[in-house]
């Protein structure tokens, strides 16, 4: 099963501008059941597009370049399948630049279940937390230039399996390597939309 959900409002203040705060929360189950039972509890997403932030969501499974890809597998964005998400921002457009419209975003990403729950990661399922900053020039009704900066502090999941890295190899599934240093994912980026 999954669930998405948005609410936002707009606000219009005379000779200021117009003001747009929103709010999301995304979950899609991922308990799997067990081998020797005939069915899968976890939601599977067709074609997904579903895309939350400027990094999390830009680097995702399509991409050549999936997020997380250094770490797991599994952190790549897939839409909904076995995550809760939730978000929130504004955006503005003041009445001086009515073609422009600046934003700012928060997402919080995590597993809805890890499985058995054992293993490195037990118990944590929390992927990380990002905070975008956008500029958009709406050139016309058909150009527009978009641009981002973005910010991903890397959560408990992504930390204990960097800090637990080549613990197989060691022989020991629960003895760190040392290599337990995350750093924050930044991201600066241009985007220029054409309609036809």
């Amino acid at each position: 099963k999954a669930f998405l959900a948005n609410v936002g409002m707009k606000a219009d203040v005379e000779q200021i501008g117009t003001f747009n705060p929103w709010f999301e929360f995304g979950y899609g189950s991922g308990n799997v059941a067990a081998a020797n039972q005939q069915h899968n509890m976890n939601f599977q997403a067709i074609a997904t597009d579903y895309r939350p932030g400027a990094i999390y969501g830009r680097f995702d499974t399509n991409s050549s370049v999936p997020f997380g890809a250094g770490v797991n597998a599994a952190l790549a964005g897939n839409g909904l399948q076995n995550r809760i998400i939730w978000g929130f921002g504004a955006k503005a457009t003041p009445s001086a630049l009515n073609k422009l419209t600046a934003g700012l975003a928060y997402y919080d990403f995590n597993f809805q279940n890890l499985g058995a729950g054992t293993g490195i990661n037990a118990g944590n399922r929390h992927i990380g937390s990002e905070v975008d900053v956008t500029a958009e020039w709406k050139h016309s009704e058909t150009v527009s230039f978009k641009g981002t900066v973005g910010n991903f502090q890397p959560g408990g999941y992504i930390r204990n399996t960097i800090d637990h890295a080549g613990y197989a190899a060691n022989g020991a599934p629960d003895a760190p390597t040392g290599r337990g240093h995350t750093s924050a994912a930044w991201l600066s980026a241009l985007d220029v939309s054409v309609k036809f």
